[in-house]
């Protein structure tokens, strides 16, 4: 080698290589860089000892100028021993120490890893310290350090890191003049740095301190400068920021200004492009939101569109554009309205999403954390499909929006997975609200919680508000469904908590302030509390006050104020809080577009308005308008089929207010028409009550405006539509289906397996805290539409021929010709008016009942219930329990007078029959709260104690059967009697019940009566007494009966039971019974605890264990409509069994026969009832 440069010192190879190395830093040529690498190794490996740490310090900047250009580890391993060996070779001397520490400072920063990055640190503190103001290299020798210490915070989040590396930033910026490009430089690395310090710690000062800052970098750059826009982009970005604290307007038009100015600039990358329209469109957006202007959204995309065609159209970018503009289109439809920007909005979300998964490798992918942009894509989609399904009703658009959300939130990060969270409970309550799915509340609950849990308790502070408010909508809903004030209270916490962390102009203020409002008036709801009532009206006035004219919210809160007006009204009866609530709904009402589902809420409340005003006035031009109001609500075909049955059913009421009894009956009898929509084989069993009690008492009053319009025939056929709902939905096809199997057996098979799905029944119910017992966790798919299957497969059924009315509601001739010669008896009470309809001889009478109301029947149903509770409660003093005796008898004298007797004196019956005479016989169809009395034991009061008058009761004129439906009764007389051979009977005992429930001590000795008297029994008693067993036994059994306590809760009939001895695991439920679907089935006797008693708004639709029974297949069915005494049970059933005759003969035998013994105590002997053939 050093022949080669013989004609070189070795000095003078030292002194070329470094000059070459200084042309390299200054324009880098790789062969340069090699020469100069190759003359240094001499002057290394032949210079003298002096000369080498120089030389070491040399060779070590050319690896470091390798690692630059190649960034490969090798070059920075080889670069710090030499640093470290030019350091141990220069024998202290300043001038050469200096530059070795900063040349093994400079490497170690970048190998980005701890260790190196202390020692680096440590290296820079000493040469900042070594240095001085004076010094030429001080000034970078405190930006290379400012740099070390940032990169360290990005390792280790080290918040005084930052805070040393913006101190230092800031005397480089102070030291050097304007203009420099280093003072430029350290003016943006500390603007910079202040904002990720205010995003670590959001705290006023901090991003005061940064928005200074970045003012300070942007007055620096002149125009022209190429990082001017950068300045200009963050300080806009940091002037949204401060307006999303502050709220101040003025802040967010400078900040669209300036992010104006940056995205109008030139010569910038794609990513830079995207970036900042991005944040433009964001402010744009938010701007337009606050003035309620769409031209801020027009601005927006614009740009969008103008930064996707700069950039290539396979950019991964191109996903955040599509984001946006689908989020500003959804924005402008919220303004503007207009389905077809709705529809551009969903199109451009699926495009972002598509666009997505194709830049994703593999092209599906199973995010374990969704990307930000493709996050935001599922939220803003799902939010606009949630649009369309509120405005067209679509379940497929709901259905697709809960999927894309639900996706998001359990995979997106931060912001993103809050949002989708909290959009998520949303839209599943809105599908609640349609569905009636109890099981997407407590879906919404759980997603929520989770959220929430999620969350920094120390920050995101945003987030917690928007959870809170949304956690407060679930606590809501699921108030509405258990009334548990605790949840109610929880909701109330959940709305104050959001309200307290919000400014008053923030515009979610609004909103929170109305949810509170909401909270505030359910408490008087269910308290009569005035004060809540009173702060309801001031907040829904200050929300309303808040809100932009043309924000979606402000008809929502003109509906709320109104609402919470008339309720005042009710309160205290001011007629000028009636007259503003009328006007302020009237506002509501003609904001909405004519189909728009949401108006239905407002147009019931201004209906209720409008009438009350009438009765505060007498001014009937005010019903003729309630009437047109409702008549536009029931023809908005895109609203939930309970609000469309809601509305024709005040349209029915109005128009029987004007005397219209033909138009009221036509309105009234659409509503009917649509009540088995509620019983949708799509909807949870419990749900389906939820909604029927809502409406119960429509097909009544259908029925007297009927019979006022003078047709009685329409009126029986209403009466059957509009009541046994559910039990229609479980009833097979008249005549068997015997001949749809002759006749198709493809569809026979496919009708069976409908069936056997929808009369199924559903999974366990689960409990946690803040959810009532029974409240199931379980819905049905939302994907599979059940309804419509068994839609298409009833079309396709009746298109057979011979089967055009399978399945259709009964009329009145098939009606009239199904009780024959036997006499039905249906008792009709409404505000209107009171009668019997009576099915005789192929005839239908009407005999009003003029001494019987509706009010007096509702509350003696009450008072009944109350005094069969306490008449054999052990808990309840003596006298108590003789007080409760007497009730009872007058509830039964009362019936006598107002009900039975006049329709047994009507019908003939007028005493007992005498000289072996049989005894007439009849069947009741009790409707409405008629359904809870003893028509069978009515009879006249008799406080004599010597006895009555003979045929002065029901007992003693007839032998009384009941019906939940004429319909009803067709079907279980349809059936054949079992033949004894074929008989075989399950009997169940349970004479201790865990739980604490009573001892019944009578029970086994019943068992055996019943046993004794029945064909081949078999009895599972106490221990053996287990739901599967029992279900087992019955399957295969043609007589049953039950010595057991039951439980009927009137707030959850779906939830009725019979108690078996593992009931608190495996209760055996009335949708147990019920499913049976029994082909050979005779008599069931329900010797237990009120398995006749069901809720008083589901009186209509027998949901309770003996309409189970009836269900499975029985032709008789003996149940009790109370808690009986254990003693007389077992008389009754002794007596029932002895007595000769059908169960209906035998049944009124032992009860009269008790009867007669206990006349003063009718609980022991009128509960007792037979429902069947």
């Amino acid at each position: 080698m050093l022949k080669r440069y013989d004609f070189l010192t070795v000095r003078t190879c030292h002194a070329e290589g470094v000059r070459l190395l200084q042309e390299c830093q200054r324009n880098y040529d790789e062969g340069r860089l090699d020469r100069a690498e190759t003359l240094l190794r001499v002057a290394h490996d032949h210079g003298p000892a002096a000369l080498r740490a120089s030389v070491l310090q040399n060779l070590g900047i050319v690896a470091l100028i390798r690692w630059y250009r190649t960034s490969q580890t090798r070059h920075l391993d080889q670069a710090v021993p030499l640093f470290r060996a030019a350091l141990n070779g220069s024998g202290g001397d300043p001038d050469a120490v200096l530059p070795c520490l900063d040349g093994l400072a400079r490497a170690l920063r970048h190998y980005a890893r701890a260790p190196e990055l202390d020692e680096c640190v440590e290296v820079y503190r000493l040469l900042v310290a070594r240095s001085t103001d004076a010094d030429p290299a001080h000034v970078s020798l405190l930006r290379r350090a400012a740099e070390a210490l940032h990169a360290r915070y990005q390792l280790t989040a080290e918040r005084a890191d930052l805070t040393d590396a913006l101190g230092l930033y800031r005397r480089v910026a102070e030291l050097l003049p304007d203009g420099d490009p280093g003072r430029l430089e350290a003016l943006r690395m500390r603007a910079a740095g202040l904002g990720r310090l205010c995003a670590a710690e959001p705290e006023e000062a901090p991003a005061e301190e940064a928005l200074a800052a970045w003012r300070a970098a942007l007055a620096g750059h002149p125009e022209g400068h190429r990082d001017r826009p950068a300045c200009q982009f963050e300080l806009g970005r940091a002037l949204f920021q401060r307006y999303e604290r502050r709220l101040q307007p003025e802040d967010l038009d400078e900040a669209v200004i300036l992010l104006h100015a940056a995205c109008r600039a030139t010569g910038q990358s794609a990513e830079d492009v995207v970036t900042q329209v991005v944040e433009l469109c964001d402010a744009l957006v938010t701007r337009a939101r606050l003035t309620g202007l769409s031209g801020d959204l027009d601005t927006a995309l614009s740009a969008l569109h103008h930064a996707a065609l700069r950039i290539e159209r396979e950019d991964p970018n191109h996903v955040a554009l599509m984001v946006k503009t689908s989020h500003a289109l959804l924005t402008k439809y919220h303004l503007t309205g207009g389905q077809d920007v709705l529809d551009e909005a969903i199109e451009q979300g699926h495009r972002g999403l598509d666009a997505a998964l194709a830049h994703h490798p593999g092209g599906n992918p199973a995010f374990v954390q969704l990307p930000g942009n493709v996050a935001a894509g599922h939220v803003v989609l799902g939010n606009a499909l949630r649009e369309r399904y509120e405005l067209a009703a679509e379940p497929a658009d709901l259905d697709e929006a809960i999927a894309l959300l639900q996706y998001a939130a359990e995979h997106a990060a931060g912001h993103n997975r809050a949002a989708a969270a909290a959009d998520l409970a949303s839209c599943l309550l809105l599908r609640s609200d349609n569905t009636r799915h109890t099981g997407d509340v407590h879906r919404a609950v759980d997603v929520l919680e989770a959220a929430r849990s999620a969350l920094d308790p120390r920050t995101q502070s945003e987030k917690r508000v928007l959870l809170s408010a949304r956690s407060g909508n679930v606590l809501m809903h699921l108030f509405e469904r258990t009334k548990d004030r605790e949840v109610l209270r929880r909701a109330g916490e959940a709305y104050q908590s959001a309200l307290d962390a919000l400014h008053p102009r923030d515009p979610a203020y609004p909103p929170a302030l109305a949810s509170l409002a909401n909270v505030s008036l359910t408490v008087h709801e269910n308290t009569g509390d005035l004060p809540s009532l009173d702060y309801a009206v001031g907040c829904y006035r200050q929300a309303l006050a808040l809100c932009p004219p043309n924000d979606d919210d402000h008809r929502l809160y003109v509906d709320s104020l109104g609402y919470a007006l008339r309720k005042r009204y009710d309160a205290l009866g001011d007629l000028a809080d009636l007259r503003e609530c009328i006007e302020l709904l009237r506002e509501a009402t003609a904001a909405f577009p004519p189909q728009h589902p949401g108006q239905m809420p407002t147009r019931y409340s201004l209906v209720q308005a409008l009438r009350a005003e009438h009765l505060h006035t007498g001014d009937l031009d005010l019903v003729r308008q309630a009437a047109e109001v409702a008549l536009a609500g029931s023809r908005v075909g895109t609203a939930p089929v309970s609000r469309r049955i809601q509305a024709l059913d005040v349209l029915g009421h109005s128009r029987a207010t004007l005397g219209d009894w033909r138009a009221a009956t036509d309105a009234l009898a659409d509503a009917v028409a649509l009540l088995p929509r509620l019983a949708s084989r799509n909807r949870l069993r419990m749900d389906q009550h939820h909604d029927l009690a809502g409406m119960a008492g429509t097909a009544m009053s259908a029925a007297a405006c009927a019979l006022q319009a003078g047709r009685p025939e329409r009126a029986l056929e209403l009466l059957e539509q509009g009541r046994g709902v559910l039990l229609r939905r479980r009833l097979t096809a008249r005549g068997g289906l015997a001949p749809l199997w002759a006749a198709d057996p493809e569809l026979a098979r496919a009708y069976t397996r409908l069936r056997r799905e929808s009369d199924a029944p559903e999974p366990d119910a689960r409990t946690g805290p803040g959810l009532g017992a029974g409240e199931p966790s379980w819905a049905p798919d939302p994907a599979r539409d059940r309804e419509a299957e068994w839609a298409r497969l009833l079309d396709r059924i009746r298109a057979l021929p011979g089967f055009g009315d399978f399945l259709r509601p009964v009329g009145a001739r098939e009606l009239l010709a199904g009780a024959g010669m036997d006499t039905v008896v249906m008792i009709v009470p409404t505000k209107y008016r009171c009668d019997a309809l009576v099915l005789r001889r192929g005839r239908l009478e009407v005999l009003p009942l003029p001494e019987l109301t509706l009010e007096e029947a509702s509350g003696n149903a009450v008072s009944l219930q109350t005094a069969t509770a306490e008449a054999h409660d052990p808990g309840v003093g003596a006298r108590r329990r003789m007080a409760a005796q007497q009730t009872v008898r007058e509830v039964l004298d009362w019936l006598w007078r107002t009900t039975v007797r006049p329709v047994l004196d009507r019908l003939g019956h007028h005493a007992p029959p005498v000289g072996g005479d049989p005894w007439p016989r009849l069947w009741w169809c009790p409707t409405g709260p008629m359904a809870f009395f003893p028509l069978h034991a009515a009879g006249a009061g008799d406080d004599s104690g010597d006895g009555r008058e003979a045929g002065e009761s029901a007992l003693d004129r007839v032998v009384s059967s009941y019906t939940p439906t004429v319909e009803a009764l067709m079907r279980v007389r349809s059936r054949t009697p079992v033949a004894a051979v074929r008989a075989r009977a399950c009997v169940v005992a349970m004479g201790s019940t865990p739980g604490g429930y009573g001892e019944l001590p009578s029970a086994v000795r019943e068992a055996r009566v019943a046993a004794g008297a029945l064909p081949d029994a078999r009895i599972e008693a106490d221990e053996a007494a287990t739901r599967d067993r029992v279900l087992a036994t019955l399957a295969g059994a043609t007589h049953a009966h039950f010595v057991c306590h039951a439980v009927s809760d009137p707030d959850a009939p779906a939830a009725a039971r019979l108690l078996t001895h593992d009931h608190a695991d495996s209760p055996l439920t009335v949708a147990d019974i019920s499913a049976l679907g029994l082909e050979q089935a005779e008599l069931a006797y329900l010797s237990a605890c009120s398995t006749t008693r069901g809720s008083l708004l589901l009186a209509d639709e027998a949901v309770h264990i003996t309409g189970a029974f009836l269900l499975a297949g029985f032709r008789h069915v003996v149940g009790t409509l109370w808690e009986t005494d254990d003693a007389a049970a077992l008389e009754i059933a002794r007596r029932f069994y002895a007595a000769a005759g059908s169960p209906p003969y035998a049944l009124h035998t032992a009860v009269r026969a008790l009867r007669d013994r206990y006349r003063r105590t009718p609980t022991l002997w009128a509960a007792h009832v037979h429902t069947g053939a």
